[in-house]
């Protein structure tokens, strides 16, 4: 039967998902393909119910965390969400919520990071009028998200793209004839609709959207020019969006479908066109603009650092915190992005990769014990990370948990776990880098930050990373975090590292060696 793919989603070059549907002779099935670097091949996925079950969106977080999202008939003939999840070994069914009792349709999804995923589409209301629908997820459930509608005709929502507090949605609203464009905005708090352009008098619809940064967003779809449809892309420039010219194959019908931002004036659309023969063939155009003079990667900033080549991240600006360090690590082969042009700076990491940044960094000669032998239970000579792992053991930077624990049992040598995949916090971050750094510990009687403790287990490696000043930490006063009668920072030890605070910490020790004055005598 037939075979249909709708979404596609990079974790890697060779770690690539797509999916769709499939006909089983009877009702649409779900489809999940994955691709390993040389061959695709079909990955088993579930579906509820015997009816219709139909994916139309991915987007990857991790290699063991992507979700899929579209719809499936119930009992009652009537569409819900479908909400799946990859864990690294197998796809699940996440329950998600409805609104109303009438059809639910995800369409678009995006993941800002494992704890914040968007999920947009429309459901359809008592009079059937279809509304827009704005699901997330906060790492433990999906939760409907209230969103804004334009007058009172239909209104929908097909693309999604950024995350946190900086998250766009485009579509479309109106009557059957004479549809507009719709956009609409995430600012942390609240969904707002912004204003956006249209081309003629006809229809004008948006499918998809791309976010390289909070001042560079691209959105595409189609507008209806009296005779056929034809290409429409506009652009956000931080104040307004504006229609950017995009060409067109003959004068037929030409629709795009999706966008994605490799990088600042390096953008890809897709969609599809008919032909002469009125038939349909696949259509893809590119955005650059050569009259653009690239921003050269030694930018002055905090401590700024000279890097020896042109590498550079969609989502890595002049004007982020962690610019300097993070093109810095990439340029002496530390760190590297994700096949889609991406850094991902506020991803958290896990306690391997973090102990790849720091072994690399600090080009730490590589050690493996001999005969395959091996220092964590979890962590065997077949682990990609195990080298790492190893010479950060044997130089004492890391060392593991005790066997025994939930999970976790004792082999035949006792050997310790490292827990290779879980996130790596912030207080676990200083006392790696501290040790890394090979630094003498700083143990004040008074602490730097308010939630820092003298003779806590972390207390010596935050303070001694502070002394340096390759760590601070976030002003009192918030939620929670109260302020003391000095006023001291939180460093908020227990928190997970991002990939953006890892790379800025790290790359600051390589050349702070001699930046913390010595102790005062006591």
């Amino acid at each position: 039967g037939d075979n249909n793919l709708y979404g596609v989603a990079a974790v890697a070059a060779n770690d690539v998902w797509a999916v769709g549907y499939w006909a089983n002779g009877q009702s649409p099935q779900t489809l999940v393909e994955h691709w390993n670097g040389s061959t695709w091949s079909v990955v088993a996925s579930p579906n509820v119910g015997t009816g219709d079950n139909n994916l139309y969106g991915v987007a990857a977080v991790a290699a063991n965390d992507v979700w899929a999202v579209g719809d499936y008939f119930n009992g009652s003939n009537v569409l819900q969400t479908l909400m799946e999840h990859w864990n690294g070994s197998a796809w699940s069914v996440v329950p998600s919520p409805n609104v109303g009792t009438g059809d639910n349709n995800p369409y678009g999804v995006a993941a800002g990071g494992a704890n914040d995923v968007w999920v947009v589409g429309y459901w359809a209301n008592g009079s059937n009028v279809p509304q827009t629908l704005v699901e997330h997820w906060n790492g433990s459930t999906w939760s409907v998200v209230a969103s804004l509608n334009v007058g009172t005709s239909a209104n929908y929502l097909a693309g999604v793209a950024g995350g946190a507090n900086d998250v766009w949605a485009v579509g479309e609203y109106g009557p059957i004839q004479g549809h507009q464009t719709l956009v609409e905005h995430w600012n942390g708090s609240a969904w707002s609709v912004v204003a956006s352009p249209n081309v003629g008098t006809g229809d004008n619809a948006l499918a998809g959207v791309a976010a390289v940064g909070a001042n560079d967003v691209w959105a595409v779809g189609d507008s209806y020019n009296g005779s056929n449809n034809r290409t429409l892309m506009e652009h956000w420039n931080g104040s307004a969006w504006s229609v950017v010219a995009s060409p067109n194959v003959g004068t037929s019908a030409n629709y795009l479908a999706g966008v994605a931002a490799a990088g600042t004036n390096d953008v890809w659309a897709a969609g599809f066109y008919r032909n002469a023969s009125g038939g349909y063939q696949t259509l893809t155009e590119h955005y650059t603009n050569l009259c653009v003079t690239p921003i050269p990667t030694n930018t002055p900033g905090p401590s700024p650092t000279p890097t020896p080549c042109s590498i550079s991240f969609s989502d890595v600006h002049a004007t982020d915190y962690f610019y300097t360090p993070v093109l810095d690590l990439a340029c002496h082969g530390v760190i590297s992005g994700y096949a889609d042009g991406t850094f991902r700076p506020y991803n958290q990491t896990t306690r391997a990769q973090m102990v790849k940044i720091v072994v690399l960094g600090f080009n730490k000669p590589i050690v493996t014990p001999a005969g395959g032998n091996y220092s964590f239970a979890d962590v065997p000579p077949t682990n990609p990370f195990f080298a790492v792992i190893e010479t950060a053991a044997a130089d004492s930077i890391v060392s593991g948990y005790a066997c025994g624990g939930p999970g976790e049992p004792c082999d035949s040598r006792n050997r310790p776990y490292f827990r290779p995949n879980a996130y790596v916090t912030r207080g676990q971050l200083s006392k790696i880098d501290v040790v890394a750094a090979a630094w003498a510990l700083r143990t004040p009687a008074s602490g730097t930050f308010e939630d820092v403790a003298p003779g806590s287990a972390f207390y010596p490696f935050v303070e001694t990373a502070a002394c340096h000043g390759v760590v601070s930490g976030y002003a009192c006063g918030g939620a929670g975090e109260p302020c003391d009668s000095t006023n001291r920072p939180y460093f908020r030890q227990y928190n997970n590292a991002t990939r953006g605070q890892i790379a800025k910490i790290v790359d600051l020790s390589l050349s702070a060696g001699g930046a913390c004055p010595p102790a005062a005598p006591r």
